[in-house]
């Protein structure tokens, strides 16, 4: 089985959303919606919406993983059958806590980057998020501030989004995608 694991930098940094949004641009895939799982504390199926899909592709799954160091977020890649999505605030902190998840995942080889992407999420209305430097852009999703994915519940069709959310959220489930090896 291939797992997409979300993991956060933090509590509170959006893994749920992350993987709700993965899910959602997976959820009608020819190839068939992935298999969700997460730590019972998550409500990912109250975010998702449900969980009904057309065929289900039990070779996939998206996992809301929550917290993880940057060792244990190695590990899972390690350990084979993962990819990561590292779901950090796009503050300076969140910024550097991303980069320190990335530089010890490099110490497994070169080719270990492949199969992770970050995802800096815009965690205010107003003012600039951080410049992500420490990130290499092929990596890097960047996720503005929306309302209406602030909002608890299930998550609003992404053509409710505002057009750059819109924009970011589709990026996000393509990369989702080609981490999960599916055609796009």
């Amino acid at each position: 089985m291939r797992t997409l694991a979300v993991v956060g930098t933090a509590g509170g940094v959006g893994t749920t959303t992350v993987a709700a949004l993965a899910f959602a641009g997976l959820r009608h895939h020819p190839h068939g919606a992935p298999m969700l799982y997460a730590r019972p504390s998550a409500h990912l199926i109250d975010r998702v919406g449900d969980d009904q899909v057309p065929a289900l592709n039990g070779e996939l799954a998206v996992w809301d993983a929550g917290v993880h160091t940057p060792e244990s977020a190695a590990a899972l890649l390690e350990a084979g059958g993962c990819v990561l999505a590292v779901a950090a605030p796009a503050t300076p902190l969140g910024v550097a806590d991303a980069a320190r998840m990335l530089s010890t995942i490099s110490e497994l080889g070169e080719d270990a980057l492949a199969g992770v992407a970050v995802v800096l999420s815009q965690v205010g209305g107003r003012g600039r998020a951080a410049t992500p430097h420490a990130v290499p852009s092929p990596l890097l999703v960047r996720m503005p501030y929306d309302r209406a994915l602030a909002q608890p519940g299930p998550l609003p069709p992404v053509t409710a989004l505002a057009r750059r959310t819109q924009a970011a959220a589709h990026a996000w489930q393509r990369r989702a995608a080609a981490l999960l090896s599916l055609p796009t």
